[in-house]
């Protein structure tokens, strides 16, 4: 279709920044002639709110106003809140002759975009996208009355998903239940006298503290730097930290090897993976354990114990109940008791757990949530490549 323009964001959008505001001028409560105050993580949810005064009129924005991280989780957008932004974020305001607000939106969601940025931004440990790096994102336009029917298909679209994933998810939660009920039944199961101290049974490594992976390390290849992100996402293909080889030789304590579990140890507190065989060489960051089975243990039986109602709460109780809980001191995670029957009745409860999972479906109700968030992406990714203009 020859009346497809190809632009960059620079030739129909401008950015504002926030303003960076000392905690010291910030309130915990409302005052008069004060708003509200946004980091990034406040568009997520309504917990620890700041207020500022009201004297940064470029810095206030409105639920109709598109917002975008530029830095740490770069280029996530976010409307439908007002007040003044950080320093972290900027406001995107746009032709309206030229582009649909919603279409900007669309394509500030999709992977076009986000590929973009990620080619761009690469090895610190903070990832600032930059207005030069969004403003120079490439973007296919078609006229306004086309943007404006690929708006409305991909709403109509996006709305039949967002029901399939909300009941693929609520049947995933409905069986998550009901496999951790019926694990926390066989642990009750185990004899008394079979408990021993969960420190007689692993090695344990936490991350490194004091800076020691300050972003001036990181380089774009090299050994890599395990996350949180991977024990939450159970997932090993993807990182974005690395480092040289003489730092990881310093830093060899920290190693991660196949078949070792890694916890995750605030935040998102108590997630737990195994590292597989083909992983690579690489070092846990500060907000992880590492946990090294010794040869009474199976380290499968293990995350199972551990990702067990009574296990995540005592851990979760033991964090203080922080906005941002920390994992307790590996002192007293040695100090926790944990079943330890023989090996060959760790193997039936590893067997008798599996099939708990596959009787509950879990596996194939997350594989379909999955694979709609996929088609969301997928579809976005066509429309903005102009591949609906011609179907709207």
């Amino acid at each position: 279709m020859s009346n497809l323009k190809t632009l960059t964001l620079r030739d129909v959008c401008q950015a504002t920044q926030g303003v960076q505001i000392p905690k010291s001028s910030q309130s915990k409560i409302p005052k008069k002639n004060f708003k509200r105050y946004f980091y990034i993580s406040d568009f997520t949810h309504d917990k620890n709110l700041k207020y500022v005064e009201d004297k940064y009129p470029k810095k206030n924005f409105t639920c109709e106003d598109i917002i975008v991280s530029n830095t740490g989780s770069h280029g996530e957008v976010f409307i439908g809140k007002e007040g003044i932004l950080s320093n972290n974020l900027f406001k995107v305001t746009f032709d309206k002759e030229i582009i649909n607000g919603s279409f900007l939106v669309l394509f500030l969601k999709s992977n076009l975009f986000k590929d973009f940025q990620l080619k761009r931004v690469k090895g610190t440990a903070n990832p600032h996208m930059g207005h030069e790096n969004f403003f120079d994102t490439p973007i296919i336009l078609p006229p306004l009355p086309v943007q404006q029917k690929i708006v409305a298909k991909l709403d109509k679209i996006f709305a039949e998903i967002d029901k399939a994933v909300a009941a693929a998810e609520a049947n995933v939660k409905n069986a998550n239940l009901l496999i951790k009920a019926s694990v926390d039944q066989l642990i009750n199961n185990f004899n008394k006298n079979c408990y021993v101290k969960f420190g007689d049974t692993c090695n344990f490594v936490r991350g490194p503290f004091g800076g020691s992976l300050k972003k001036s390390i990181f380089v774009d290849k090299g050994y890599a730097v395990y996350e949180q992100q991977h024990p939450i996402n159970n997932q090993f293909d993807s990182f974005r930290y690395f480092i040289t080889k003489d730092k990881f030789n310093e830093m060899k304590r920290f190693e991660v090897f196949p078949n070792d579990l890694i916890m995750s140890c605030s935040g998102t507190l108590g997630k737990i993976a195994i590292v597989p065989k083909d992983a690579p060489k690489g070092i846990i960051n500060q907000a992880l354990l590492k946990i090294s089975t010794k040869n009474i243990i199976r380290n499968t039986f293990l995350k199972i114990i551990l990702e067990s109602n009574n296990f995540q709460s005592i851990l979760w109780n033991l964090s203080g109940g922080t906005a941002q809980p920390n994992v307790p001191s590996v002192k007293i995670i040695k100090d926790f008791l944990i079943p330890l029957p023989t090996l060959n009745e760790q193997d039936e409860f590893i067997n008798n757990v599996s099939k708990i999972i596959s009787y509950n479906l879990n596996f194939i109700y997350n594989k379909k949530r999955n694979s709609l968030l996929s088609l969301k992406k997928s579809i976005l990714t066509h429309a903005f490549n102009g591949k609906l203009v011609k179907a709207a």
